[in-house]
């Protein structure tokens, strides 16, 4: 006979993690043209992000957690734009990137329970809430290329700037989690992300000449990060 698994908040626990996430990444953008200009911006990326980590019960509700994770996220598949009506092929914008790396992070929580409504039940089911803070450190690699092409009888404007940078990051996030009896939980988070650039092969290009955007060693780059998902503990 199967043996349902109950989560018991008061021990020791595996964790699963998978989720999706937005995150921003700074892209420097220096151009003034006839038809358009351009100005520093956060681009906002959207992937996933899944981990394993181990749960560690400290007494009285605390919890500690140590974990693993890996993330990708990006402009999968980012058609090009139109600009000023024209020709596709010969007056355009398009912008593609991607942010992918590897953390460890230590959590602290408190777990409270509490009884939560039923759908179509006359009854209450117990639940648990873990509101957590949790501070991180990893490494990854950031890349994103914008273009802007504009060729008219008039006018040709040709503008690229292109972001490749390795990073060493650290994060700070804050979050709830809500789990179920069966050890399935829900997670909300934010979190700010700091980029300390260890290698870059950035650059721009405006009209044909080419000016290196030399981020390595003394750039941070900071922005912010949200996460929706969930998991499962045992």
């Amino acid at each position: 006979m199967d043996k349902t698994h109950i989560y018991n908040p008061n021990k020791s626990n595996w964790v699963s993690i998978f989720g999706l996430e937005a995150q921003g990444l700074p892209v420097e953008r220096n151009y003034s043209g006839q038809n358009k200009s351009f100005s520093n911006k956060d681009e906002v990326l959207t992937g996933a992000r899944i981990g394993i980590g181990r749960d560690f019960y400290l007494g009285k509700g605390f919890v500690t957690r140590t974990q693993i994770e890996g993330y990708f996220v990006g402009t999968l598949f980012e058609p090009k734009k139109s600009v000023g009506g024209g020709d596709l092929e010969r007056s355009f914008s398009q912008k593609q990137g991607n942010i992918w790396g590897g953390e460890v992070s230590q959590v602290l929580s408190y777990i409270t329970e509490f009884n939560a409504p039923a759908f179509m039940l006359d009854h209450k089911i117990k639940m648990y809430f873990e509101p957590f803070i949790e501070a991180g450190i990893g490494m990854g690699k950031s890349f994103f290329r914008f273009n802007y092409q504009m060729r008219t009888d008039s006018l040709n404007e040709d503008y690229r700037t292109q972001i490749d940078n390795s990073f060493v990051s650290q994060k700070f996030s804050v979050g709830i989690n809500l789990i179920a009896q069966n050890g399935y939980f829900f997670t909300m988070k934010a979190s700010q992300v700091a980029h300390q650039i260890s290698d870059s092969k950035s650059f721009e290009r405006v009209n044909g000449v080419k000016r290196d955007l030399d981020q390595k060693n003394d750039t941070v780059n900071l922005a912010f990060s949200y996460y929706l998902g969930g998991g499962y503990r045992w």
